[in-house]
């Protein structure tokens, strides 16, 4: 026999066998049996992924870590760096400053140089000067003595001695 029953969710009519007592325990024994396996399959799926879970996240954590460590480590070098590029630019410009005091310096060395022997050449063009025009100490003196170096004295006694012979 059969008995029509409309489904709530669809509203429309199907047909159904009669089952006995003793069939619907049976079935209902087997749903029971089928709900566990099938709960104790969806208890090891969650088991597994709850367990892949956990792996990815210390796998996570793990790379995070690697990463934060290398951040970090990248990050002091570049301070060290940054800290011996400083350095090296302060001895740099310690070094260009005293280069550049030393260039000075040798600049007023070679000028005083450079003045000094304008100044000898200066007082040697005004000796030979005075020389030439018999002027100042290089004049003719009244007793037609010429002075003579300190080397060519001896000879300028000959001279004078003979000088003064030839007069007599």
């Amino acid at each position: 026999t059969s008995i029509f029953i409309l489904h709530p969710c669809h509203m429309f009519p199907f047909t159904q066998d009669v089952v006995s007592p003793q069939q619907l325990k049976k079935k209902l024994e087997q749903e029971k049996i089928n709900h566990k396996i099938s709960m104790k399959f969806l208890l090891n799926q969650r088991e597994e992924r709850q367990q892949e879970l956990n792996k990815l996240r210390v796998e996570t954590e793990k790379i995070l870590q690697e990463m934060q460590d290398k951040f970090d480590s990248l990050s002091r070098k570049t301070t060290q760096t940054i800290d011996i590029r400083m350095e090296t630019m302060r001895k740099f410009n310690e070094m260009k400053k005293v280069v550049l005091e030393d260039r000075k310096e040798q600049e007023k060395q070679r000028q005083l140089e450079a003045e000094a022997r304008a100044a000898t050449t200066l007082q040697t063009w005004w000796r030979s000067c005075m020389i030439r025009r018999r002027l100042g100490p290089y004049k003719k003196s009244k007793d037609k003595k010429v002075k003579k170096k300190k080397g060519n004295e001896e000879k300028g006694k000959k001279n004078a001695g003979d000088q003064k012979g030839k007069k007599k």
